[in-house]
C-alpha cells in the first residue's frame, strides 16, 4: 500500500483498507461499520451506515442526504437537501429512535 492508498475514517478516524481500485475508492471501516466514498485525490465524496432497518447516505458533491429502508424495495424515505454535513450523524450517535425522528419530521 502506497501513501496515497492510506485513508482514515470520516467517523472513527481508523486506518482502512481500499476495497476496491479505480477511479474512486469504495471502503468499509470495520471497526463502526460505515461505508465510504473517495475521490482518487483522497478526498471523501460520500459515507453511508446503517441503523436497524434504515441505511443513512450522505453526498459531499450534491449535499444530498437519503434515509432507505433496507431489504424488500430499499424504499426511499427521506430524500432532501441539507446545507452542510450533518457531522453530528454518526454510527456510535445514532439510534433508531432518532432516525425515525428525522424521517417524522422531515
Amino acid at each position: 500500500m502506497t501513501d496515497k492508498d492510506k485513508l482514515d475514517c470520516h467517523f472513527c478516524k481508523r486506518s482502512l483498507s481500499v476495497i476496491k481500485k479505480g477511479t474512486s475508492r469504495i471502503i468499509t471501516c470495520k471497526s463502526c461499520r460505515s461505508e465510504q466514498w473517495f475521490n482518487p485525490d483522497g478526498s471523501l465524496y460520500s459515507w453511508s451506515f446503517k441503523v436497524g432497518p434504515y441505511e443513512l447516505y450522505y453526498s459531499f458533491g450534491n449535499k444530498n442526504f437519503t434515509i432507505r429502508m433496507i431489504g424488500g424495495t430499499g424504499a426511499i424515505v427521506v430524500d432532501i437537501v441539507l446545507p452542510e454535513e450533518p457531522s453530528y450523524m454518526t454510527p456510535e450517535s445514532m439510534t433508531e429512535e432518532r432516525v425515525k425522528c428525522i424521517v417524522v419530521f422531515s
